[in-house]
């Protein structure tokens, strides 16, 4: 019987288009004091310009002293950027364009039983090449899920 295909929810191109555009709005911070708020980033940017978003990063559901400021337009992110070094809650800013900051992992759900490795390699060709593909497991019987 013949596998069923793989359901692609959105064209790869589109995809692109919206990370590369997300992407030039966006930096990420580290050094963040962990008393950080979204008050005191909004505050530290704002002359920067409006910020849209901003996403904290958690390693096992504890803020890790990172995270990610989305502005509205991408002229922000270049005077955002002039901001390293920036002294905020006790402790300087690390800021970098999110472009220069390396994605390292995605979670794909919902695969037939019949999909590869070599086909989810295919499948994400355009984008670039995978380090390493880790499949999730049953705990009990080892099955993939």
């Amino acid at each position: 019987e013949k596998p069923p295909p793989i359901k692609i929810v959105k064209s790869m191109e589109k995809v692109k288009a919206e990370t590369a555009d997300r992407e030039a709005r966006e930096v990420y911070l580290v050094n963040l004091s962990f008393q950080i708020d979204d008050k005191a980033i909004t505050e530290t940017f704002k002359d920067c310009g409006e910020v849209e978003a901003i996403k904290w990063e958690e390693d096992n559901g504890r803020f890790s002293g990172r995270g990610w400021v989305r502005f509205k337009t991408k002229d922000a992110v270049d005077k955002a950027v002039n901001k390293a070094g920036t002294v905020v809650l006790g402790r300087p800013l690390v800021v970098r364009k999110s472009s220069e900051v390396y994605c390292n992992r995605i979670y794909v759900r919902n695969l037939a039983q019949e999909v590869t490795e070599d086909k989810i390699r295919d499948f994400f060709a355009d984008v670039g090449p995978l380090r390493e593909i880790k499949w999730i497991e049953d705990k009990v019987s080892g099955a993939f899920k």
